[in-house]
């Protein structure tokens, strides 16, 4: 066989091993509809149509606070990329000299099933002492024991008003619990009460979703 024969012979071969190779690549990064991508790490966490009725509020009432579950209002979607779970709950406090003063609470879980939220997890917590208020600078604290990995925001709005979250990841599984008191007249509530509430009720509630 002339060297022209060989030449065709070894660019055939080389076409034949390329397709090899390329194939395997599609099968391991899941090519042609396959699901090569990351399974979810959701931990056993599942959505639930009413988050309100997994909320454990009791943190909150067995310190200063009364709550109507009458007053809580959800929302929920699912989605292939990601399930959403809120509830907004008002709480009056026990202790108060005006009929208007209230606090809020509200939850947040979201169910990421295409992507790792760790990276912008983790960014948020990095840049969130930057949002600074007009009544002082934000806090945060980092928490551990719970979740992969969770942090407290501490913003001060003005006055002796605060707002204090307590947000965690873990797995694929973020949650943020929110708690704004405004105007608390006569109130004595104070903020580590507060961070304890939020713990408690995130870690009764995680549970909850967990079964």
């Amino acid at each position: 066989m002339g060297a022209r024969g060989r030449g065709w012979l070894w660019g055939l071969g080389g076409v034949v091993v390329a397709s090899v190779v390329w194939g395997a690549a599609v099968v391991a990064t899941g090519g042609f509809g396959g699901s090569g991508a990351a399974s979810p790490d959701l931990r056993g966490y599942h959505y639930i149509d009413d988050l309100c009725s997994a909320l454990d509020i009791s943190p909150f009432t067995s310190v200063h606070f009364s709550h109507s579950p009458s007053d809580d209002t959800h929302h929920g979607s699912q989605h292939p990329v990601r399930d959403l779970m809120g509830c907004s709950s008002k709480l009056k406090p026990a202790v108060s000299t005006d009929r208007y003063d209230n606090t809020n609470l509200y939850t947040s879980v979201t169910l990421h099933k295409k992507t790792d939220p760790a990276p912008e997890f983790a960014a948020d917590a990095d840049t969130a002492a930057s949002n600074d208020t007009d009544a002082g600078p934000t806090q945060v604290q980092r928490v551990s024991g719970l979740g992969d990995e969770a942090y407290y925001d501490i913003r001060y709005t003005s006055g002796s008003d605060f707002d204090v979250s307590l947000n965690v990841r873990e797995g694929w599984m973020t949650m943020y619990q929110d708690w704004y008191g405004f105007g608390l007249s006569g109130s004595t509530v104070s903020r580590q009460e507060i961070t304890d509430a939020l713990r408690q009720s995130v870690t009764a509630t995680l549970a909850t979703l967990r079964k």
